[in-house]
């Protein structure tokens, strides 16, 4: 079954497909070679996945709020560690009567 995000990508890219034959046709009133084509349509990659640099910075972005989780589970894990071992020696000092 197909996506609904990969009927939206298709409809998109079917678009833009279009779109480079068309201008392309008007200018030299013929279709372009597949070499053509492809150097045309590689102008409009940016505008279909975006930049290399918007990407970085949403990797920027990730690792920030990655790193974050990561502070905030291990000062969890430390603190339930900590309770944990303060519980099982109330335990065994009880035990020890």
């Amino acid at each position: 079954m197909i996506s609904t995000d990969d009927l939206g990508i298709k409809r998109d890219i079917d678009f833009a497909v279009s779109e480079v034959f068309q201008t392309f046709e008007k200018e030299h009133q013929r279709l372009p070679t597949t070499e053509e084509f492809r150097q045309l349509f590689e102008e409009r990659v940016d505008e279909l996945v975006g930049t290399k640099e918007q990407w970085e910075q949403v990797g920027q972005d990730a690792l920030e709020v990655l790193s974050q989780r990561e502070q905030a589970i291990w000062a969890t894990v430390c603190e339930s560690e900590a309770q944990y071992r303060q519980r099982r020696s109330e335990f065994e000092d009880y035990e020890s009567f």
